[in-house]
């Protein structure tokens, strides 16, 4: 299973950064996005930041 979380808010994705402070960010010309695991036992997932 693949999941995708998107963010929209700039401060919710700041937020959201700051809780996986080891992920490598990437960049689209749509915005940053990581993949990080977002939970114990749950596959990672990517996160994305769609502004």
């Amino acid at each position: 299973m693949r999941m995708v979380i998107v963010v929209s808010a700039n401060a919710e994705w700041r937020a959201v950064r700051d809780l996986f402070p080891q992920a490598a960010l990437e960049k689209t010309p749509y915005g940053e996005w990581f993949e990080a695991q977002p939970g114990p036992g749950l596959p990672p997932a990517v996160f994305l930041h769609g502004g």
